[in-house]
């Protein structure tokens, strides 16, 4: 009985150590499965979430197409590029079949396609038909591509006119997913909104024959200008004034293609002109003109004598000054004081100090003209007399002998004498015509 209960008990216990064993290797193999389940799912998930794949698993997530520039404003007659761009949202993709709408009232294709693409084969290479407004083209990319902002074409276009206007990708365009199945991927697509301008027409170009160089100074205040008359034009606007800078109002002033203006002002002026073609105002053209009427200031010459070597030399010295176009230069005349007075001297153009070319024996008369940079003229003048020491000698010669004359008359009672005697005549005289009656 007590071995039966041993080898009972030893059973039932191995029994238990079994059913633990067994339980051990039970949970351990749980595990161990679902350890290598889990690899196994992460393994999978990695394989199935590659670029090929992804669009099967993925396949509501929309791919989107987008033109650039959206929007902007463009002037007429220039040429407008826009780009066709893809963001696949990290789908891959193989195959673009693209259709774009553009108005053909207000664009002209130039060129459907420049510059580089994603596409490495075309399929149907672009196309356009500027009459209905659209361009064609399809292209693949044998292994596929993932990108965020693929060029898909670039196309030119030349604005035809002004107004607001669109460029979209039409809604028959299809992208094909990299599956391998050839499933379409859903798109969304983007459009540009964009305003045209008429082009600003050119200046027009002013010149003038009274002031025909804008940095030169003119002593006409009196100028007259003209410009290149425009076809097209509707009229001009002008206005003078001292702004260079100035734009005159959108109001016609003239149908002519020159203005005059008279007794204007001394000092810089600016002439602007702009064209009116149809609706729209061209750029301000800019014209200089600088006007001085105004001769340099007053002035008068000097002379000093440097004696040397037994004879004297006249050195002349003058200036003045311009307070608009500057002096430009100083002439100087000689004219003896002998001859005819309607004489014109000789100018020549000198400098000052200035040493005068006359000996000692000649009385001269010397002119200076200051010339300012426009042409205005300042007359000085002044005399010279070489010989004026001998004049002041007998001078004062003659006027010692009156005075010894004088004293020689009047200090002897000479004068009284001559006095008495012109009287006693005086007397005679009555006398003789009294006893005449």
């Amino acid at each position: 009985m007590n071995l039966f209960r041993k080898k009972h008990h030893f059973k039932i216990r191995t029994n238990g150590i079994i059913s633990i064993n067994y339980s051990i290797v039970i949970i351990f193999s749980l595990v161990f499965f679902s350890f290598f389940t889990n690899v196994s799912f992460v393994w999978a998930q990695d394989v199935f979430t590659s670029p090929v794949f992804t669009n099967s698993l993925n396949n509501q997530s929309n791919v989107q197409m987008y033109i650039s520039p959206r929007n902007g404003n463009f002037v007429t007659g220039s040429i407008l590029e826009v780009g066709v761009y893809i963001d696949t949202k990290k789908n891959s993709i193989n195959t673009v079949d693209l259709k774009v709408n553009f108005d053909p009232k207000k664009l002209a294709v130039a060129n459907p396609s420049g510059g580089k693409s994603i596409f490495d084969i075309w399929v149907e290479p672009p196309t356009y038909d500027n009459t209905k407004g659209l361009i064609t083209m399809s292209g693949i990319i044998p292994e596929g591509i993932v990108t965020t902002s693929g060029l898909i074409a670039k196309m030119s276009f030349k604005v035809l006119s002004a107004g607001s206007s669109t460029i979209t990708i039409n809604n028959a365009t299809n992208v094909y997913l990299n599956d391998g199945a050839g499933t379409k991927a859903n798109v969304s697509f983007g459009r540009a909104e964009l305003e045209f301008t008429n082009q600003i027409p050119d200046g027009v170009v002013i010149h003038s024959d009274t002031h025909p160089f804008e940095d030169n100074w003119y002593n006409n205040n009196n100028p007259i200008f003209s410009w290149d008359d425009k076809k097209d034009s509707n009229g001009y606007a002008t206005l003078l004034d001292s702004n260079p800078k100035t734009v005159p109002t959108n109001e016609i002033t003239t149908n002519k293609n020159n203005m005059s203006y008279t007794d204007i002002g001394d000092g810089t002026w600016y002439m602007h002109v702009k064209s009116k073609e149809d609706q729209s105002w061209g750029n301000t053209s800019n014209y200089k003109i600088n006007i001085d009427t105004t001769p340099p200031k007053k002035f008068t010459p000097t002379i000093n004598t440097i004696t040397g070597d037994g004879r004297d030399e006249y050195v002349l010295m003058f200036g003045t000054t311009d307070d608009l176009s500057g002096i430009d230069h100083y002439e100087v005349g000689i004219l003896k004081n002998n001859r005819d007075k309607n004489t014109l001297p000789v100018f020549i153009q000198t400098e000052s100090p200035y040493v005068l070319p006359v000996d000692n024996k000649e009385n001269i008369k010397i002119i200076v003209k200051a010339f300012d940079v426009a042409g205005n003229v300042t007359e000085g003048s002044t005399s010279l007399y070489p010989n004026n020491k001998n004049w002041y000698i007998a001078g004062l010669f003659f006027l010692i002998l009156i005075l010894l004359v004088s004293h020689y008359v009047f200090g002897h009672h000479v004068g009284r004498n001559i006095k008495r005697a012109y009287i006693f005549f005086k007397n005679i005289s009555k006398k003789d015509e009294n006893n005449q009656f």
